[in-house]
């Protein structure tokens, strides 16, 4: 049975919805469904020794990749989130070119499920292949090669890690997108819910407060999640964040017990450092933490970046 993309929906309901439709039907790649079918690694691309004068001499192969992933916001404008890998296709003929440059061509459409290619090369006279560059779309079939051996990148994969990926225990959920609970509407200060039972006491095991990821646009306190519960009871904290950039993160959650205002560091501010990698895994997990609120207080739950734009946060509040 075909499944359809939906329109004129909440926004949250909507986005998710059509990411999954996307996900099963092999369009995209969201962490715990990957692509639907696993993607195999193309044939060669066709290389030639431009005459213009240029970084490279000596021998020189090429091959190339697809990846999987998803965007989030527009395609090609928004931000990629690349999750599988086919590893190197084919390898090229070999070219050597003389203080010269090298012209791709015929590079590799990818089947559905492809949001990016990745070209790799030797380095001269080697044998391993490196990154050379990405492409963030599946059309381009044409790249002009003037890059020295020093500027190459990470050392192509040899593992396909494209293909349906369910991890029971949720390690293969990075990059998930996580819906508002009662079609709660995200927000710069996050999520204001306050879904409880009719007799006031915290739904058993259920989110009161979500957040979809959002990217934190400044280096002060961002209030990521919150909740101000009606009653007095328990309640677990989970945070996960992306980097796109090397940075310092720290988390906080802030609120009333019993002896007064309270806050509980979840993650003491940590240096990350971005891998630049095609592929790589950018994203972290926290240990979910347990509090003990009082009624009529909110639950805050804060992250600091110490880079605007590098972080890409989100955070869910379970009542118990």
């Amino acid at each position: 049975m075909p499944l359809f993309r939906i329109g004129n929906a909440d926004p949250g309901d909507q986005s998710l919805f059509n990411e999954t439709v996307d996900a099963i039907n092999g369009q995209n790649d969201i962490g715990a469904i990957e692509a639907y079918a696993q993607i195999s690694p193309p044939g060669a691309p066709t290389v030639a020794v431009n005459a213009v004068s240029g970084n490279l001499t000596g021998n020189y192969q090429y091959a190339v990749a697809h990846v999987t992933g998803y965007w989030k916001g527009p395609v090609g404008t928004g931000t990629l989130f690349t999750k599988g890998n086919t590893g190197g296709g084919a390898a090229s003929i070999t070219v050597s070119p003389n203080a010269q440059q090298v012209n791709l061509s015929n590079l590799p459409i990818g089947p559905t499920g492809t949001v990016a290619r990745i070209i790799y090369r030797t380095k001269a006279n080697g044998s391993a292949f490196f990154v050379l560059a990405q492409l963030n779309d599946n059309t381009s079939t044409t790249f002009p090669d003037n890059i020295a051996d020093a500027n190459l990148g990470a050392a192509m994969p040899t593992t396909n890690t494209t293909g349906s990926k369910f991890v029971g225990d949720g390690s293969g959920l990075t990059n998930l997108p996580i819906a508002p609970v009662n079609n709660a509407t995200p927000s710069a200060a996050g999520i204001v819910e306050t879904a409880q039972s009719p007799s006031g006491t915290p739904v058993v095991s259920t989110r009161v407060a979500d957040q979809e990821p959002e990217e934190l646009t400044t280096t002060s306190a961002s209030t990521v999640a919150t909740f101000t519960p009606i009653v007095s009871g328990f309640f677990d904290i989970a945070c996960h964040f992306r980097i796109t950039a090397n940075v310092s993160v720290g988390i906080q959650v802030t609120y009333a017990g019993s002896q007064g205002a309270l806050t509980t560091t979840i993650l003491n501010s940590t240096a990350y450092t971005y891998n630049s990698a095609a592929g790589a895994d950018n994203d972290y997990d926290t240990i979910p933490v347990t509090i003990r609120a009082v009624a009529g207080t909110a639950i805050n739950v804060q992250f600091t970046a110490s880079v605007a734009n590098a972080v890409c946060a989100a955070s869910n509040i379970t009542g118990r």
